[in-house]
């Protein structure tokens, strides 16, 4: 079998473009959400504020794909369950599973406003990921190419 390498590179790529942007999605929403539900003092400090976020928000988002969205990307690909549900699911799971282990202390206080505001990035970011694998990183998948594999295609 051979398998063109320009098909390998396209692919690659196109995966390692889809994770930058799973990575980045989350943090703008969650940054643009904390930065709408309250009040600043001027339009300068808005924008400050929101660089500040949106930097932490960053880190954090790519820890979250490192530690556990990587695996759940392989495990999903080994598994071959990459779809919607699966990906939107395990997005909120991923979301919302380090903030209540974070806040596992205060749990008597804990409500669903304290770990949606993560977990629906989340869903959507896993949405997001689906999205751009079944339409554009699929597409860049390698082929085999039949005419090359064929025995009488010798030297």
């Amino acid at each position: 079998m051979f398998i063109h390498k320009e098909d390998q590179h396209k692919s690659l790529r196109r995966t390692i473009a889809t994770i930058i942007v799973v990575t980045l999605l989350p943090a703008v929403i969650l940054s643009c959400f904390i930065l709408t539900s309250r009040p600043s003092p001027s339009f300068l400090f808005s924008i400050l504020y929101f660089v500040l976020l949106l930097n932490t928000n960053i880190i954090v988002s790519a820890i979250h794909m490192i530690v556990l969205g990587i695996p759940a990307i392989l495990i999903g690909m080994w598994l071959k369950v990459i779809n919607w549900w699966s990906c939107t699911i395990t997005g909120f799971m991923i979301g919302a599973v380090p903030q209540l282990i974070s806040s596992w202390q205060s749990l008597s206080s804990f409500g669903w406003s304290d770990f949606l505001p993560v977990a629906i990035p989340g869903a959507i970011g896993g949405f997001v990921f689906w999205f751009l694998w079944r339409y554009w990183v699929q597409d860049a998948e390698p082929k085999i190419d039949s005419e090359t594999t064929h025995p009488n295609n010798s030297l």
